[in-house]
């Protein structure tokens, strides 16, 4: 009776610790726990990629990107079942590549709480904290933005000093031209450069090879970046320029990316139907690798070795 009471009470011990249980946890980021199940997972995942892949780089990837949700949560935007959800309806409805995707959810098959984290959560992730919270977010960007909030200012002040107020500080101005037709480019005096004899035909060349993307994914590809580049120029006709006369200052920085502009109307092209001129002074946003690195250094990352009970790497 001992025997069979001292046995049962090892067994229940034996739940507490991740070496003696089939799935253990082989990590916990902030709030989050990454099983070896996961892992394992996220391995069938890049050897759909990389089918050459002999590495267990799941639990690696795993670790970044619940470090990124991490991250999220810590600035108020958690990435609830509702936020993966939207992300599983939009991986659908824009993938380019839906027999990848039918393969990735093959992997899973019925386990969709299983797909929504190892693959769709970490698909969210690594997009959101950069393109979308980051360089977006006022936050991160609070002591960036200082410089082109100043000049913004002064240009308000004095329009017809703008290209003088951006000489004395330094800043370069930089002549763009806006269409829905041809969509924003940067207007330069530039005589264009051919290519040294031979480079044109390895270009042409490659256009042609077998080992590039397939034909039917370039087209697709071009077809989503013509459909952005359209709507980007509507945004800037629309929404800034259209209502500006020719020498007024835009009220607000425009938020281009990875950088601010302040901009400057000049006219709209009488040679081309529906073009817009304008100057602008860029300034750039914060340094992401900076910003990253003290994000995740407040984000506690355990690893286990499933073989032990106690924590193998701290961070």
């Amino acid at each position: 009776m001992k025997k069979l009471i001292l046995s049962f009470s090892l067994g229940l011990l034996c739940l507490f610790f991740q070496g003696c249980t089939r799935n253990p946890v082989l990590a916990e980021v902030g709030d989050y726990k990454i099983t070896k199940e996961e892992a394992n997972f996220r391995n069938r995942v890049i050897r759909i990629y990389y089918p050459q892949e002999t590495r267990n780089l799941g639990i690696d990837q795993l670790v970044r990107a619940f470090t990124y949700a991490q991250i999220l949560k810590n600035n108020g935007q958690e990435v609830t079942d509702d936020v993966l959800t939207k992300e599983v309806n939009r991986i659908d409805q824009h993938t380019l590549v839906p027999e990848t995707l039918a393969r990735i959810k093959g992997i899973f098959g019925p386990d969709t709480k299983s797909y929504r984290r190892v693959f769709v959560l970490p698909t969210l992730t690594e997009r959101v904290i950069y393109f979308e919270f980051f360089l977006h977010d006022p936050k991160p960007q609070a002591v960036a933005v200082k410089p082109a909030e100043d000049f913004l200012h002064l240009a308000l002040q004095k329009p017809k000093e703008y290209l003088n107020l951006a000489s004395t500080k330094g800043y370069k101005v930089q002549d763009f031209e806006v269409s829905v037709k041809e969509g924003l480019k940067e207007l330069k005096n530039e005589p264009k450069k051919k290519g040294k004899k031979g480079e044109d035909d390895a270009r042409s060349l490659a256009s042609n090879n077998p080992n590039s993307a397939p034909a039917h994914l370039d087209m697709r590809m071009k077809a989503q970046m013509e459909e952005q580049r359209a709507e980007e120029a509507k945004r800037w006709i629309e929404n800034i320029l259209k209502g500006l006369k020719p020498g007024e200052i835009y009220s607000k920085l425009v938020d281009q990316g990875q950088q601010w502009y302040v901009v400057k109307f000049l006219k709209q092209t009488p040679s081309k139907k529906g073009a817009y001129t304008f100057n602008a002074v860029a300034f750039n946003k914060a340094e992401y690798g900076e910003w990253i690195e003290a994000e995740t250094k407040k984000v506690k990352i355990t690893r286990f070795d499933v073989s032990e009970t106690t924590p193998a790497v701290k961070k």
